[in-house]
């Protein structure tokens, strides 16, 4: 198993930026050309007084070990099944992979802490576990290397997203 954190400064309140990471609109252009999946499609978004259930399909850019790829055939395609908890802001979530989801397990939460000057940092630990004889070891470290990349390519895209926007508007990808 394999667990690491992640963060991420931006310029702007907590608000802005869940605003921003719940918008459908901008959470598949995010995807698509700032984290450059192939694939990104939020199937359903419930808003509810206590929290936000989101469920999307994806496809990463990954480029996969020949052992590895044929594991998953055409691709690595998963469902994540996330939630945002609107009173202690956090979103919880975890990745169903297309194939072999009883032995590849992702799951994660991704919080908000205040900076000065009304900034924030964003902060993502996840939990990779791979329960595949010979495999599991090198696909942990293969995950941990792409959520890695794809997490920081994500702070860049919301950084020039921030940057075009004026700090209190609402998410519109538009």
């Amino acid at each position: 198993m394999n667990h690491f954190t992640l963060s991420h400064e931006f310029d702007c309140s907590a608000d802005t930026f869940w605003d921003l990471f719940l918008d459908e609109r901008f959470t598949e252009r995010h995807y698509l050309e700032g984290v450059r999946f192939s694939e990104y499609r939020v199937v359903q978004q419930r808003d509810t007084p206590e929290n936000i259930a989101r469920t999307v399909e994806a496809m990463p850019r990954v480029q996969l070990p020949k052992a590895v790829a044929k594991l998953f055939g055409a691709g690595l395609r998963y469902v994540e099944e996330g939630v945002f908890d609107k009173v202690a802001r956090i979103f919880k979530y975890r990745t169903i992979p297309s194939a072999l989801a009883d032995r590849i397990h992702n799951e994660g939460t991704i919080r908000t802490e205040a900076l000065s000057d009304g900034r924030i940092r964003r902060v993502i630990d996840v939990t990779v576990d791979v329960r595949i004889a010979l495999l599991g070891g090198s696909m942990e470290t293969l995950a941990e290397k792409t959520l890695r990349e794809g997490w920081d390519a994500s702070a860049q895209f919301i950084e020039a997203w921030l940057a075009g926007q004026p700090s209190s508007a609402k998410a519109t990808a538009g």
